[in-house]
């Protein structure tokens, strides 16, 4: 992926004829994102999705995707950047072509609540809709769990979703991330660490 010596995937999701892999493309010195759709049967690119692969450079320094989902038109990614906010991008499921709708001019939603560190660490595609799960770092060194609902159309805020389209959870005094999340029926569930003194496993 690009030939360096830092190329990996971080993460997929299949559907019944494609994978979706997300990972760090390294072209030269600098990682950047990538997004491959291949063929279940042979591992093949899907040559009609932008050649098989995009990627997107989010500044000089490392970045890798390690989130990927996708809903019934688009795939979803998301990663690590040098500006340490949450960015989302959106490309056509078929095609790889940016969604620009989401998040004008480029398809990409950056979300940036503190000056510090913050990440997407689950995207869940829902009907109309996008959760995102994250670690934000509003309290400085103290940082908490976030999730944000987001209409999947413009990824505006949906605002009956906790506060303004936020709800924000922080569990002890020192640094904590969630890692996973899933859903059931009309509720969502979300895994991760509380640095309290052992560290522990929650689930919320």
């Amino acid at each position: 992926a690009g030939g360096g010596t830092q190329s990996r995937i971080f993460a997929m999701a299949v559907d019944e004829t494609y994978i979706y892999a997300a990972g760090a493309n390294q072209p030269g010195g600098d990682l950047e994102w990538r997004l491959d759709k291949r063929l279940l049967s042979d591992g093949s690119l899907e040559s009609v999705f932008n050649s098989g692969t995009v990627t997107d450079n989010a500044g000089s320094g490392a970045e890798d995707a390690n989130i990927v989902a996708f809903d019934d038109s688009a795939v979803y990614i998301s990663g690590s950047d040098p500006d340490q906010h949450i960015q989302i991008n959106k490309y056509d499921r078929s095609t790889g072509t940016s969604i620009t709708a989401f998040a004008p001019p480029d398809g990409e939603l950056v979300i940036d609540p503190s000056a510090g560190q913050d990440q997407a660490r689950a995207l869940i595609p829902l009907s109309g809709q996008l959760l995102v799960v994250a670690t934000d770092s509003t309290k400085g060194s103290d940082s908490q769990w976030r999730f944000s609902l987001h209409n999947s159309s413009d990824g505006s805020l949906v605002s009956t979703f906790g506060a303004d389209g936020v709800v924000q959870s922080d569990p002890s005094d020192a640094n904590d991330s969630p890692t996973a999340a899933c859903t059931f029926g009309d509720f969502f569930f979300v895994a991760g660490y509380e640095n309290s003194s052992p560290r522990s496993w929650r689930i919320e």
